[in-house]
């Protein structure tokens, strides 16, 4: 059995079809996009006031545990600890720098002077150590 061709009119009309199913594919994909935000922020939202501002709500005025840890947090000095942490974090971090710039100069000192001893045999050197430093006499 032969199949028959399709009409011109029946092509048109799945062509229709398609261009329809084409635009609400379009327009849900924008509503998705635009929910997607408010979604988020309205959990957030939710989230923040059952998390934060209803156990304020319920115990104010109330002796709770939560200000027995505030009162600790406050009488321990937090200002100091943080202040000296942030001191030694960054006494550490410079101390880190300098070791790795240290390392960088000696590799790289390495390598320049391998060149240049290929380049002029007789070449003096400058009288600085591997780190780039002066020697102690």
């Amino acid at each position: 059995m032969a199949r028959k061709k399709p009409s011109a009119s029946a092509l048109e009309s799945d062509e229709i079809k398609l261009k329809r199913i084409e635009l609400w594919i379009i327009i849900a994909n924008g509503f998705f996009q635009l929910a997607r935000p408010a979604v988020w922020f309205v959990g957030l939202s939710l989230l923040s006031y059952y998390l934060v501002a209803l156990p304020i709500f319920y115990s104010a005025g109330k002796v709770t545990t939560v200000h027995f840890v505030y009162k600790a947090i406050v009488n321990s000095r937090l200002d100091f600890i943080a202040s000296v942490g942030a001191a030694m974090l960054f006494g550490g971090l410079w101390y880190r720098e300098r070791r790795l710039k240290r390392a960088d100069i000696k590799r790289l000192h390495r390598r320049i002077k391998e060149l240049e001893e290929l380049r002029d045999l007789d070449r003096l050197s400058s009288g600085l150590t591997e780190t780039g430093d002066t020697p102690n006499d």
